[in-house]
């Protein structure tokens, strides 16, 4: 075709005419396509931001889908797993409970191995749950409701049955699904020292044992030292040759911790061994491994204290009440003047609910010259459950006494006299901050604080405090977090609501993980929810392009 003037302008016209009409075809399509699909749409964004790290943005995504479609068991399953990350696990605690979502996504027919380890993991930690480990705002018989569901079941059989039900129902897992079975049935087992026992351990590593998951791997020479301490031991060392000593991390610097006692204390000494062997694994966060071998060495001598000591403080942090009060108890009459172990023993009566005889036992290791600054602490807290705000602000103020930089100490001070309104006093004890802690310390503290006011002229304060403090540049994550809530929440004291909102979320992205994230997500919530936004067809043509 000759190229004529006249051709020329209908090429010049009509190519870009044409791939108008294509990009509009195209745009058009997709708008209804993603507008019918909404919730897909939310979840498939959802997933960019989880595969880039960006936890908060997935998870607002998530909610927004779910909130389209609440029969989307992906969705389900995405939110619960977030949300276990996040250690929101009952379905009446925070906003939506890990368990709730997961077990629902279970319910809608979602299947998959992560589904059943993370279930199996939530049954887990539901189990090694206390009361004093309930950090919710519930109380009274919502609170006592929240502590009969975690007794009503046997958790950790709970954990079992599901990966051993959905081993039943798929015996095509991955490895990762085998070395979660794996820990349920070592779990679940509670160390029954059986052949049987010991040969199905074998087995399991033989089949999986080129894992290259090395915190497993670290459990699993834990669980099984108590059985066969040589393959326990050359777990570890097959731990530590896999890791050189430029990769040193805490499961390098446990494992090899672990194998040096192991080594060292392989001697005739039973009582020493095991003790050492005890102490080794309670430091290395292993309790159940500990309290066999502190068992044990208090088997061979029932008069050696420091084995009764960490027999104590193993089993209160298996919260066996019964046992720590009773290894304490008997390492009080056999060293009566260790005011250590009075400490030890008024948290585990603490824990027990029996605070006449903690407060009897801090007062005992007080009064033996025990000025510890956690003892003050957990003094001064413990006489707050009971009403006793004078003898709490006395233990806080001796605490202080003690080291004036403890910052527990200094933020439980100032909470009390925020709740009694001692305006004056705040600002004297503000005036100590400033003197012991930096000026950005200050303004993030004095901004929290005003911030639970009730009157409107310190929630306008409190923001005023707020933008200061983010006007600093802080680069601590916690610290972002708890600043955009508190200013959210005074905001939200203000009356405006939405302003409200996209400061929690900002509380979420600073730190998702974070405590203050967790209290933002349970405020959105009360404000009516992450809502999904409207999109314009011009909104849709935008993210074409």
């Amino acid at each position: 075709m000759q190229i004529t003037r006249q051709n020329f302008i209908r090429l010049l016209v009509g190519v870009p005419l044409f791939i108008l009409l294509v990009f509009f075809f195209i745009s058009t399509t997709t708008f209804f396509f993603w507008k019918n699909r909404q919730d897909v749409w939310y979840e498939s964004e959802g997933d960019k931001y989880y595969s880039s790290k960006n936890y908060s943005k997935a998870f607002t995504n998530y909610l927004k889908a779910e909130e389209i479609n609440d029969k989307n068991g992906s969705v389900r399953f995405k939110i619960g797993k977030l949300l276990f990350e996040k250690n929101i696990i009952f379905p009446n605690f925070g906003y939506k409970g890990a368990l709730k979502e997961l077990e629902e996504s279970k319910n809608l027919g979602f299947d998959g191995d992560e589904l059943y380890i993370y279930l199996a993991q939530t049954y887990l930690l539901i189990d090694s749950m206390n009361s004093s480990d309930l950090q919710t705002d519930l109380k009274g018989k919502e609170l006592e409701n929240l502590k009969s569901e975690i007794s009503e079941k046997d958790w950790k059989k709970e954990a079992k049955k599901i990966l051993d039900d959905a081993y039943q129902k798929d015996k095509e897992r991955s490895a990762e699904f085998f070395f979660a079975k794996g820990r349920s049935n070592l779990i679940y087992g509670d160390y029954k020292f059986t052949s049987s026992f010991k040969d199905a351990y074998e087995d399991f590593l033989a089949s999986y044992n080129k894992s290259k998951n090395l915190e497993t791997k670290l459990f699993l020479s834990a669980s099984i030292f108590p059985i066969d301490s040589g393959m326990g031991y050359n777990l570890l060392n097959e731990i530590l040759s896999e890791m050189s000593d430029n990769q040193e991390n805490q499961i390098f610097s446990k494992a090899k911790n672990i194998r040096d006692i192991y080594i060292q204390f392989s001697t005739e000494n039973e009582v020493q061994r095991f003790y050492e062997f005890g102490k080794v694994f309670l430091d290395s966060g292993f309790d159940k491994t500990a309290l066999y071998f502190l068992n044990r060495s208090i088997q061979k001598n029932s008069k050696y204290t420091p084995s009764y000591i960490l027999q104590g403080i193993a089993s209160y942090n298996l919260n066996d009440l019964i046992l720590s009060e009773s290894s304490f108890s008997i390492a009080s009459e056999q060293q009566k003047f260790n005011a250590e172990i009075n400490y030890y023993l008024g948290k585990t009566k603490e824990r027990a609910g029996d605070f006449k005889g903690a407060i009897e036992e801090f007062q005992r290791a007080i009064n033996s010259n025990f000025l510890s600054e956690n003892l003050f602490l957990d003094f001064g807290n413990l006489y707050l459950k009971i009403g006793s705000e004078t003898d709490a602000e006395n233990m806080f103020r001796k605490g202080l006494s003690v080291n004036p930089a403890n910052w527990d100490l200094r933020l439980s001070l100032f909470r009390l006299l925020v709740d009694q309104k001692r305006v004056s006093e705040i600002e004297s004890e503000i005036e100590n901050v400033k003197n012991i802690f930096s000026e950005d310390s200050f303004y993030y503290e004095y901004m929290k604080l005003v911030s639970i006011f009730d009157k409107k002229e310190n929630f306008e304060l409190a923001i005023k405090f707020a933008d200061s403090a983010l006007g600093r540049n802080f680069y601590d994550i916690n610290l972002l977090s708890e600043i955009y809530f508190y200013k959210g929440f005074a905001t939200e004291g203000l009356g405006k609501i939405e302003d409200a909102k996209n400061l929690y979320i900002q509380s979420i992205d600073s730190d998702f993980s974070g405590v203050f994230a967790t209290k933002s997500i349970e405020r959105i919530e009360k404000l009516g929810g992450f809502k999904s936004e409207k999109k314009s067809f011009w909104w849709w043509i935008r993210e074409i392009v």
